[in-house]
């Protein structure tokens, strides 16, 4: 009988699921993984960008998922395969679920099943800003200001726009992974069924974890939201009377109900299987890449794992509680017992490629019928076959402001614009795939920005970043990896090393659902902590090489030269929003 675990990864437009070994954290049935897509929905709505989900076309997805699993597995005859345990990572949007109805409650002005604030979404600038101006001590521990990505300012955000669904005792509130889990167990007692990831309360709801009261209750009574704590029939509605509960930990087992609608109901019939307590994402991918080791004893304290996907995560642990300005945290304890994590973050990268190209006239007009998968397959190839028409120095003079979405790190401005210096008339292949490249080298500067911050505000207390890990979708793009290498080299230092997932260790290429997958081992008691799991299942990773030129040192005076441009354009638009503003 071969024991293994069921992961989830539920990113921003696909779920993600696979069943894993919990000896080594490889994936079974020939490393297959299930994907469906999901729904974003997308509109304007009083000058303002609303973006939002569906928890009813999430869960249908992760349906469709189990369902591809448990086929595979008749189809290639593995009947002995047992699922002991599930657990998940989501993104940190907020989920509004009416507990007694079990049914989704609309948070929108144009979707009906649409009870899913997206993470992205920047409705709550307003609440974001009235929870800065309480100047409360919860907010060093996210840089300095709370984001309109993170929980409150979209609460406060629902009692102000929607108060009728705020009045409403059973309407709760949810973190999208924690809502997961409760929906995984559904049928069972409340009291049960609504415990928080500490993972997901400390990094987006002001919960203090390293302090005995954890929930900051005076700063909902600032906020207006008082009445959250006045009854355990309205704290209960974000987990307030709940403990907080550390990842990992098994917080119930699958429910009849779900074990039914996940198509697991007769493959495992006579078999409990446990749930782990969730957590966000992007952190599940750094979990699944701390433990690497690849003959490089390197404390875990100077790796910085980055997630590149949609938007990248740059996450890094530390023993003590050193504060970085404009990044997330330090969160105590929400990955592995006795850590600190900092949290940088760039909320556009994958999805700015995608407009970059999806906006461009060559596309529009000479590759409107191919995908976008296949637009940046083709941008990659093109800028790899014709090198000699794109040396180092090929954007000196196009320069991008990568902030199309605000900047989440290390600057924590929400509302600057990105930027573009440098355009002409010409609608070339060459044009398009010029700006491509300068767009992708922008992305590159902030990650070195983030990672600079870290290492000026940590200087006295312990060495710099010295291990630079790679996971996520993102690595699919050559060129971006490529550039990466080089900045890093540039502007880090040569002592830096780049990893990324080794592609070649078949089975073990995915940090996300490596990363759940731990969560899952230890709450059926596979292993005895996190920590453990870590060093057991972690993925493999292989050293990503700089590329060659002729003339180091031009190249180096290069990079040195667009950073600086990359801080300037910052500097002057806001200067000509003060101009615009007098």
């Amino acid at each position: 009988m071969q024991r293994a675990v069921l992961s989830l990864d539920v990113g921003t437009r696909s779920v993600r699921g696979a069943l894993v070994n919990m000896t080594n954290g490889s994936l079974l049935l020939g490393q297959y993984i299930a994907t469906c897509p999901i729904t974003v929905y997308e509109y304007s709505h009083q000058q303002q960008v609303y973006l939002e989900q569906s928890s009813s076309n999430i869960w249908s997805a992760i349906q469709q998922v189990c369902q591809e699993l448990i086929q595979k597995c008749d189809s290639l005859h593995e009947e002995q395969i047992q699922i002991e345990a599930i657990a998940l990572d989501a993104t940190c949007s907020l989920v509004v679920y009416n507990v007694v109805t079990h049914l989704p409650v609309s948070i929108s002005f144009a979707h009906s099943d649409a009870n899913i604030i997206l993470w992205a979404c920047h409705r709550a600038e307003k609440e974001a800003n009235m929870i800065n101006q309480t100047k409360h001590k919860s907010l060093k521990y996210v840089g300095g200001k709370v984001s309109p990505e993170m929980q409150l300012p979209k609460l406060k955000w629902i009692q102000n726009h929607f108060p009728e669904i705020w009045n409403n005792p059973q309407n709760y509130f949810f973190d999208l992974a924690d809502f997961l889990v409760y929906k995984l167990m559904e049928d069972e007692t409340i009291s049960l069924t609504t415990r928080r990831s500490i993972c997901t309360t400390t990094c987006k709801w002001n919960f203090l974890s390293h302090e005995k009261q954890g929930w900051q209750i005076d700063l909902f009574q600032q906020l207006g939201m008082a009445q959250l704590l006045n009854s355990k029939e309205w704290n209960q509605r974000i987990g307030l009377n709940e403990e907080v509960t550390m990842v990992g930990e098994k917080v119930g087992t699958l429910s009849n109900k779900a074990a039914k609608e996940l198509h697991l109901f007769q493959r495992n019939q006579i078999f409990s299987i446990s749930i782990g307590m969730s957590m966000i994402d992007a952190h599940a991918g750094a979990l699944g890449m701390l433990g690497t080791r690849n003959g490089e004893e390197i404390p875990l304290e100077q790796k910085l794992v980055i997630i590149c996907g949609t938007s990248n995560c740059h996450i890094a642990l530390q023993k003590k509680e050193i504060m970085v300005n404009g990044i997330w945290g330090p969160y105590c304890n929400i990955m592995l017992p006795n850590f600190w994590t900092l949290e940088g973050g760039q909320s556009s990268v994958g999805s700015l490629l995608d407009t970059i190209v999806q906006s461009h006239p060559y596309v529009l007009h000479q590759w409107k019928e191919l995908t976008i998968n296949d637009i940046h397959a083709k941008l990659n190839q093109y800028i790899l076959q014709e090198k000699h028409q794109f040396p180092f120095d090929a954007t000196r003079e196009i320069h991008v402001l990568p902030y199309f979405n605000g900047n989440r790190s290390p600057l924590s401005d929400s509302n600057v614009k990105g930027s573009i210096v440098g355009l002409t008339q010409h609608n070339t292949l060459y044009n398009l795939a010029l700006l491509y490249l300068a767009t992708v080298q922008s992305l590159c500067y902030e990650t070195i920005h983030i990672v600079e911050q870290v290492n000026q505000f940590r200087s006295k207390q312990q060495p710099p970043i010295t291990s630079i890990l790679l996971c996520g979708g993102l690595l699919k793009n050559s060129i971006f990896v490529q550039e990466l290498a080089s900045i890093c080299a540039v502007l880090l230092g040569p002592n830096v090393t780049l990893r990324q997932v080794d592609e070649e260790i078949k089975g073990k290429t995915d940090a996300m659902l490596v990363g759940s997958a731990m969560l899952a081992a230890k709450a059926c008691g596979y292993y005895s902590s996190v920590e453990e799991a870590t060093n057991q299942m972690s993925v493999s990773t292989v050293l990503v090489k700089r590329p060659e030129t002729e003339d180091e040192e031009a190249r180096n005076e290069f990079h040195k030269r667009k950073y600086a441009v990359y801080k300037l354009l910052y500097i002057h638009q806001k200067q000509y929003q003060q101009i615009m503003h007098q």
